[in-house]
């Protein structure tokens, strides 16, 4: 192959590509595609919303068990000292008060961590793991569609060439049609895994509460 032939090729390589891209493209603007994008798109956000969530709230325990170990040691040194009878100690009401309020909001704190490990986080998870399945199916649906279409067209190009030429061959694997074709089926497994994945991983979730609720 001379030079010219590998530009002539890598130029029809791009502008095949060049095609598709453009299909793509066009297919992601489909309302029902576009949908299942911004769906998938939420119960992602979704998760990394609980996952933050989770790390914060984690964080904040953390804080809270600093705060009343110190407002524990510091009341109790200023009633050691009172009792022992040292005068002139400092008044500790406002510490003494604000304990069980931190400790209240310490056992909300990690209540609310709990809920988002045990439930709110692997629900969204399998929510997002099926909106990604919905969203794929959404696109392997919608590629074959516009494959069933240039193929028709093809066909009839292919059958008045005919008339004109004579017997005419092609690949359909070799065409846009075909690549589309190909990667509706690909979307088609990656669909099926998913959905499979989530099932799975509800009915694991599913066990441990009724585990849980066994116990209690």
């Amino acid at each position: 192959m001379n030079e010219q032939d590998t530009q002539d090729l890598e130029a029809g390589q791009a502008l095949f590509q060049e095609k598709l891209s453009g299909i793509y493209a066009e297919v992601l603007k489909q309302n029902l595609v576009s949908a299942a994008s911004q769906n998938s798109d939420a119960a992602k956000s979704r998760v990394e919303q609980l996952k933050e969530s989770r790390k914060r709230l984690a964080a904040r325990a953390t804080e809270m068990a600093d705060e009343i170990l110190n407002l524990h040691q510091l009341c109790a040194s200023s009633m050691i000292e009172r009792y022992a009878g040292k005068k002139d100690q400092p008044d500790i009401s406002a510490q003494l008060s604000a304990l069980p309020a931190a400790e209240c909001e310490q056992g909300i704190v990690i209540q609310a961590a709990a809920q988002i490990a045990e439930h709110l986080l692997p629900k969204a998870e399998i929510e997002e793991i099926r909106a990604s399945a919905d969203f794929a199916a959404a696109q392997a649906s919608a590629l074959r569609e516009v494959a069933a279409d240039r193929l028709k067209t093809t066909h009839e190009l292919i059958a008045g060439a005919a008339e004109h030429e004579g017997e005419i061959t092609y690949d359909p694997a070799r065409t846009i049609s075909g690549v589309l074709q190909a990667q509706a089926h690909q979307l088609d497994v990656l669909v099926g895994n998913q959905r499979r994945t989530a099932h799975e991983r509800e009915q694991d979730y599913l066990r441990i509460q009724r585990e849980k609720a066994t116990r209690i």
